[in-house]
Parts: C-alpha cells; structure tokens; sequence
C-alpha cells in the first residue's frame, strides 16, 4: 500500500506544471484581448476620420454653392481631390497608430457623399515575424448626404 507521504510527494510536480500551464494560458487570454480592443479602438478611430472627411466634403460643396450664387452639382473629380487632399494634411496626432491610412475611393451618387478609407492597425503584444510586427488591415466607409439647396 502506498503511503499518503509518498502519495503527495508525487503530485506536487503536477500541481506546478497545472499552475504554469493556467499562468501561460492567462499571458496569451490577455494578449488576445489587448490586440482585439487595439483593433476595435483603430477602426474607431478610422471611422471618425472618415465621418470629418465625408462631412467636410459635404460642407466645401454648400461653400462653393453660396459663394457661387447657384446650386452646385456634385463633381465627382472635385470632391476626390478635395477628399484626397484633407487626408494627405491629417495631423499625426489624429490617425494616432494607424499605418498606411489612404482614402480607396469616393462616392458621389445620388448627393450622397461616400468616402471609403483603408488603413492597417497594429497589433500590441503579438508576436514579431521577420523584423515587422503583426497588422491588421481595416476598411471603413462613410456617408453624408449633401442635400438639395436653393439660394431662393
């Protein structure tokens, strides 16, 4: 019969393995997490960055119909550039750890203005391959609609 001695002299090592095995699994639950409110908080940020370009575009075109006396159509090639050329004066501050932010296209059917825009979002905590950290691409899309005006 084996004694108790012997007996818990035996399960000591796996107690220790099972408390580093919960511990290793606990670094890798946290590290997930983070990387996912990383991403969630970049495609916030994003989308914010696209609703002031959308809105922006919306307002340069009720600008130029006020100063102009008529009502302004809207120009698929204007409002690109305009977009386009807003994007490219972001202030560091603002795209924070975006990488590679771009504007992918603008929509003007129907006076409604759509502005896509693309960017990738680090990943904190993930491991490294071949010198460049981990990134995930994100895509976001937004509306304003210019509405009809008359300067009646």
């Amino acid at each position: 019969m084996i004694s108790a001695a012997h007996r818990i002299r035996e399960e000591d090592g796996r107690v220790t393995v099972l408390a580093i095995g919960m511990l290793v699994l606990l670094v890798a639950v946290i590290a997930v997490q983070t990387a996912i409110a990383a991403a969630e908080i970049g495609r916030v940020r994003m989308l914010g960055i696209t609703d002031e370009l959308a809105v922006s575009a919306v307002q340069e075109l009720f600008t130029r119909s006020y100063y102009t006396g008529a009502d302004a159509a809207v120009n698929q090639q204007e409002t690109t550039e305009h977009v386009t050329k807003l994007a490219h004066s972001l202030p560091a501050e603002q795209l924070g750890s975006l990488r590679a932010f771009q504007v992918v296209s603008v929509n003007t059917d129907g006076g409604v203005i759509t502005v896509r825009a693309q960017a990738e979002i680090p990943l904190p905590w993930m491991p490294r391959f071949l010198d460049a950290a981990l990134t995930m691409p994100i895509t976001v899309e937004s509306s304003a609609h210019a509405a009809y005006m008359s300067n009646q």
